[in-house]
Parts: C-alpha cells; structure tokens; sequence
C-alpha cells in the first residue's frame, strides 16, 4: 500500500469541529440568558426601516411604528 490518504479522517476532523463550535455557540446562547446577558432575537434582523414592510416585537406582535404629532 503506497500513497497518502488518511482513510477520511481529516474530513471526519473537520466535522467535528464544526459540531464542536455549533454546540458552543448553542450553550453560550443558553447561558447568556440565563445570566441575564442581553439576548438577540429573531432570523434575518432588518437592518433599515421600511415603511411598507411588516415587522414584528419580541413578542411575535406586529410592529406599530411610533409617530409624533407636530403641533
């Protein structure tokens, strides 16, 4: 048997790595809530207001956009 190859086992390596870091970020995740560390919510934060979209609080509510009464 000549020749390298390490029967997958750099492959294996790396997807364990990977898990490693997805169960770290999930715990690190748990713990910050329960130290009371700010928590980010939600999927695909918005980055800028628009008036015609639906957003929702925390909550799961819909968003009322504040308005101010000039007078």
């Amino acid at each position: 048997m000549g020749g390298g190859g390490d029967g997958g086992a750099a492959a294996a390596r790396k997807q364990e790595e990977d898990r490693q870091a997805r169960i770290k970020q999930s715990v690190d995740a748990i713990n910050s809530i329960f130290n009371g560390q700010a928590v980010t919510q939600g999927v695909g934060r918005a980055t800028s207001y628009d008036p015609n979209a639906t957003y929702y609080d925390a909550d799961g509510n819909v968003f009322v956009a504040p308005t101010t009464t000039i007078s």
